[in-house]
C-alpha cells in the first residue's frame, strides 16, 4: 500500500530540482535526508566527551564517555538524527542498531513503524514494524537491564542548573519489569523530570542531535495519544489499512540508516536472554504490551 505523506515539509523553490513528495516507503534514507551528515556537526557532549562543564546544560549528571554511533532516522513528520552512546547502555543501544540494520525484510518496510502511542508533552512510544513480517527475531527477545546511570530518586529531579532528569530528545525503552526491554523505544518530547528515576527500562541508550530533530518533535502527531492502536493489533497484524484508516494522523517512522560510527565495532554487549515480563505501574513511560502470546510486558 501507499505510504503516509511527509508532512510539514518545506515548500519547493520553483527553481530548485524536482524532488519526490513522499517519504520513501521501505528504503533506507539517504544520509542527507535532512539529518546531521557526519560527527563533525556535534558538540563535544554529544560525541560523548565530557571532560568539560558543557554537559551541564544538558544532563542533571555526567553520563558515561565513550565513542556514538551517528543514525539518521526518517518520519512522515520530519528527520531525526540519533546519538547512540553505547558508553551509556551497551545492550540497549546494541539492540536498537541490530533494528537498524535488519534485513529482508527492512524492518521500516511499508508502511514503517507506527509511532503508536504519542502524548503531548511527554513522549512517544514506537518500535512494532508496520510489516508484520518485518522484526521477527526481536519479538519477544528480552534483554539483561543495563546498569541505571541517572540518579534515582526526588532528590535527583532536576540539577542545580534546572536540568531536568529525563531532558527532550532522550531515548529509552518500553518495558514493564526486570529485563523486560525488548523492541519498543521511548523517546521525550519534552523535559520530563520523572522518568529514568528508577524503572530499570528506562536507562537512556540515546538522545537527538541537530536542530531538525527538535523541530521534528514538534510535529509528531500526538492527538490520538494514550489511544493509538493497539500493541497487540499490531504485533498480529501490523499496520495494516483497517489501522491506517482508523488512525489516518499517525506517524510513521520510514527508515533509518548508520551516517557514522564511532565505535569502529567495539560495541558487543552481552549475551541476550528471556525477558522476564510483568510487572504493573500507575503511570510510567513505555508500556511494552506485548502481542499474543509472544510477549508479554505491561508499564
Amino acid at each position: 500500500g501507499g505510504g503516509p505523506l511527509l508532512r510539514g515539509a518545506a515548500p519547493v523553490p520553483p527553481d530548485a530540482p524536482a524532488a519526490p513528495s513522499t517519504v520513501p516507503i521501505g528504503v533506507p534514507p539517504p544520509v542527507h535526508a535532512g539529518c546531521v551528515s557526519s560527527f563533525s556537526a556535534l558538540s563535544p557532549s554529544e560525541r560523548g566527551d565530557y571532560s568539560g562543564t558543557a554537559w551541564e546544560e544538558r544532563h542533571t549528571v555526567r553520563p558515561p564517555s565513550g565513542p556514538v554511533v551517528l543514525v539518521c532516522c526518517v518520519t512522515t513528520a520530519g528527520p531525526l538524527s540519533v546519538a547512540v552512546h553505547p558508553s551509556w547502555a551497551p545492550l540497549g543501544a546494541r539492540r536498537f542498531l541490530d533494528v537498524v540494520a535488519a534485513s529482508e525484510p527492512s524492518y521500516f518496510s511499508d508502511p514503517g513503524v507506527p509511532m503508536m502511542r504519542c502524548m503531548k508533552n511527554f513522549l512517544c512510544q514506537f518500535g512494532i514494524p508496520g510489516d508484520p513480517s518485518a522484526g521477527k527475531q526481536f519479538r519477544g527477545k528480552g534483554m539483561p537491564d543495563d546498569e541505571q546511570w541517572l540518579p534515582a530518586g526526588p532528590d535527583h529531579m532536576t540539577n542545580a542548573r534546572g536540568v531536568h532528569r529525563f531532558p527532550r530528545g532522550y531515548m529509552a525503552y518500553a518495558g514493564g519489569g526486570k529485563n523486560s526491554r525488548s523492541n519498543q523505544f521511548i523517546m521525550s518530547l519534552a523535559d520530563n523530570k520523572r522518568l529514568g528515576g528508577g524503572s530499570p527500562w528506562e536507562v537512556p541508550w540515546g538522545e537527538l542531535v541537530g536542530d531538525a530533530s527538535f523541530e521534528t518533535l514538534g510535529k509528531i502527531y500526538t492527538g490520538y495519544g494514550d489511544n493509538g492502536p493497539k500493541q497487540g493489533v499490531l504485533s498480529n497484524r501490523g499496520a495494516d489499512q483497517q489501522v491506517r484508516d482508523e488512525f489516518p494522523e499517525l506517524d510513521y517512522m520510514t527508515g533509518c540508516t548508520v551516517v557514522e560510527d564511532g565505535t569502529a565495532g567495539a560495541v558487543e554487549g552481552e549475551k541476550e536472554t528471556g525477558g522476564d515480563a510483568g510487572g504493573d505501574r500507575e503511570e510510567s513511560a513505555g508500556r511494552d504490551e506485548g502481542g499474543a502470546a509472544e510477549e508479554a510486558a505491561e508499564r
